[in-house]
């Protein structure tokens, strides 16, 4: 970014005055943020613990009750069970220890103890259509050695069953009555029966939800009792909530005189609430769809342990609170507490307005203290802008006042040998200039005839491969006459085998001779016949011999025109030119067997006329005739070989034709690469030029003399 045109003072306030406060700004905002959200922690956990702590209180009422009902539960089951009176005599105990609590019953199953015959007898099977009976007085356990004594029918329920509740009249002042258990298909009854019977429920003990009777929030607490996993009854206390309504209040106020302004909610397990301390509605007892705080009660409800906090507007006020809950262990009911954010932030305004009454004040100080030092530095630092300027405009001949210790002097003295050092830089670019655009010229001219160079090499690769692929291709034909020559003598062969055994045949027939000589004239014949085939076979090879011996001839004139890349092809030349050589003696040797074996067969012809004379003689000289052929079977049995060798160092040639054509164009496509490679040094050499050029003309305009 560019800076707007301003003076040092200007400059030093933008970039000194300036920064410095934004940076306390910033330090005082982040104190302030981190004031606040200490105050908020602290905050948050206050209401977290407190929140706790009336859980707790108010779970220890409740635990009291519930332990209240176990116990008279495991007492019935522990040996109270049919003895009722006993058990009467606990009820009204339970209600005298417990004043807190506002009834204490129990409520058998039918029959559950086996006396609800003998208890009908004693006080009178009442009539079906009966009306009910009131509530009696019941003196105290100590005045009355049998509470039923005297009570009417139906006193303890229909037909003897035991279904006593003991509990204090409030019209009565208060004083301890009996009245028969009623609703037995309520909640506190047939829902702790199936609390009970359901195995996935641990705890059996159940608190109510709270109900209103007489004007008055009630709760029960309920026990089941069992006897070898039968059920039999309940044992249960009834509580008023009345007390907890003034607990909160009395919670409230001490809270507000410490200054915090919460309020308080208990709501009950299935959503209703059981007591609060804001008085701007009246919630007591309705469920919590039915009042403003519905979804911020209702988050917490749904919450897996109704712990955390959270943040919302009260509806009612429209502050911003904060809202922790916790649950109570026994009974399952949720107690949430209110706390405005403000009354947090409040405590830290304070502190925070006398901070940055501080930073304002050594701001002032700080602009005056800069404004000063604006004026002292202005002088000194004009006369090295103005030294600048004159190096900038490419006059290096000036001089620069070097006098002062402090840091503008040292300035000075710096721009000073910052001239000195450019002048003698400029003097030598000028040189070095001059110096590389000759070098960079002479590349360029190199470059140019390394091009004619390589084009020409890429030419002579080029002939030689087409060379190579004729050599490869008249290889491949010579070693196809080679394949046919070897199967005309292993031909050969086979007809010498057959004629040994025609020989070894008339041996052991020559007392025949006379009746067969006709067909021995006949077989005369046709090795004549072979012998003149053999003698065009030896020819065919003949002529193979002389043109595999120009071949390598002319292989070894193309191998020194490639220079040391055809050292290997001069030596396949070499070996080629050997084998011919070997050709011509075997094919000699050959034509000299043949030419004997055609003498035999002449003189053979020449004596059958005397062979029916002297059959003697003419064992004799087929004896002879025998070992001439068999000597002839073993020379062409060795041709065979030399034939089968000639074939293979054909196949050698032929192969290194192919790699010796693979050579060349692998020298093609590098030259072709080294033809890239000097076009791109042609480039980059022009380029050089270019630059050189451009160096010369920027040092121009720097003058170094006076």
């Amino acid at each position: 970014m560019q800076l707007p045109s301003l003076g040092i003072r200007g400059r030093l306030f933008l970039l000194g005055i300036l920064p410095a406060v934004v940076i306390v700004a910033a330090v005082i905002a982040a104190q302030m943020l981190r004031t606040r959200s200490l105050l908020m922690q602290f905050g948050e956990e206050m209401l977290v613990d407190r929140t706790r702590e009336i859980a707790a209180d108010i779970d220890r009422g409740t635990l009291e009750a519930v332990t209240a009902a176990k116990t008279m539960a495991l007492a019935t089951q522990q040996g109270l069970l049919g003895r009722r009176v006993e058990a009467l005599r606990l009820a009204r105990g339970v209600l005298d220890e417990f004043p807190q609590f506002t009834a204490a019953y129990y409520g058998y199953e039918p029959d559950a103890d086996g006396l609800d015959a003998e208890a009908a007898r004693r006080l009178g099977d009442a009539a079906p259509d009966a009306s009910p009976v009131a509530a009696l007085d019941l003196p105290p356990p100590d005045e009355a050695g049998d509470p039923l004594a005297g009570l009417p029918p139906q006193a303890l329920g229909e037909r003897g069953r035991f279904i006593p509740y003991v509990f204090r009249d409030r019209a009565a002042g208060g004083a301890v009555r009996l009245a028969p258990l009623v609703l037995m298909e309520g909640l506190y009854y047939e829902g702790c029966r199936r609390r009970f019977l359901d195995a996935s429920e641990p705890d059996k003990a159940m608190v109510t939800e709270p109900y209103d009777y007489q004007g008055r929030l009630m709760v029960e607490q309920t026990y089941p009792i069992s006897i070898d996993g039968r059920f039999l009854g309940v044992a249960g206390v009834d509580r008023s909530l009345d007390r907890l309504a003034g607990e909160l209040e009395t919670v409230r106020a001490q809270q507000r005189q410490a200054g915090w302004g919460v309020d308080v909610f208990l709501v009950s397990r299935m959503g209703r609430v059981i007591a609060s301390t804001i008085h701007a509605a009246d919630m007591r007892g309705k469920p919590i769809g039915e009042t403003p705080y519905a979804t911020i009660l209702g988050n917490f409800l749904a919450a897996p342990a109704a712990a955390g906090l959270r943040r919302a507007v009260d509806p009612l006020s429209r502050q911003t609170c904060v809202y922790a809950g916790a649950r109570l262990p026994t009974g399952g009911w949720t107690v949430v507490m209110q706390m405005p954010e403000s009354d947090i932030l409040e405590r830290a305004r304070g502190p925070l307005l006398w901070s940055a009454g501080l930073a304002a004040a050594g701001m002032a100080g700080a602009l005056a203290l800069v404004s000063w030092l604006g004026s002292s530095l202005t002088g000194r630092i004009g006369k090295a802008v103005e030294a600048s300027r004159r190096v900038a405009a490419g006059d290096l001949t000036v001089t620069v006042d070097m006098r002062g210790r402090d840091e503008t002097g040292q300035l000075l003295r710096d721009i000073g040998g910052m001239t000195m050092g450019l002048r003698e830089i400029v003097s030598q670019v000028k040189r070095w200039s001059s110096e590389l655009n000759a070098t960079a010229r002479q590349l360029s001219a190199a470059g140019h005839q390394q091009e004619s160079a390589i084009g020409s090499f890429g030419a002579s690769t080029s002939e030689a491969a087409v060379a190579s692929r004729q050599i490869s291709a008249t290889g491949r034909e010579l070693l196809g006459t080679m394949h046919d020559v070897a199967e005309v003598a292993a031909d050969t062969v086979r007809v010498a085998d057959a004629g040994r055994e025609n020989l070894d045949g008339v041996g052991q027939t020559m007392s025949q001779l006379e009746r067969s000589t006709t067909e021995f004239s006949q077989r005369l014949a046709a090795i004549r016949q072979r012998a003149e085939d053999i003698n065009m076979v030896i020819t065919t090879i003949t002529k193979v011999a002389d043109q595999t011996n120009l071949l390598s001839i002319n292989a070894a004139i193309e191998a020194e025109k490639a220079g040391e890349y055809g050292q290997g092809f001069i030596v396949v030349a070499r070996e080629i030119r050997r084998l011919a050589d070997q050709t011509a003696v075997a094919t000699l040797d050959i034509e000299r067997l043949v030419e004997q074996m055609q003498q035999a067969v002449t003189l053979g012809v020449a004596e059958m006329g005397r062979f029916a004379a002297d059959v003697k003689t003419g064992v004799d000289r087929v004896s002879g005739i025998s070992g001439q052929f068999a000597d002839v079977i073993g020379k062409v049995h060795g041709l065979a070989g030399r034939f089968e060798s000639v074939k293979q160092g054909m196949q050698a040639q032929a192969e290194g034709a192919q790699q010796i054509t693979e050579a060349l164009v692998t020298l093609t496509d590098g030259s072709r690469a080294a033809a890239d490679a000097l076009e791109e040094f042609k480039g980059a050499s022009q380029q050089m030029v270019a630059a050189a050029g451009g160096l010369a003309e920027t040092v121009s305009r720097f003058r170094v003399e006076g």
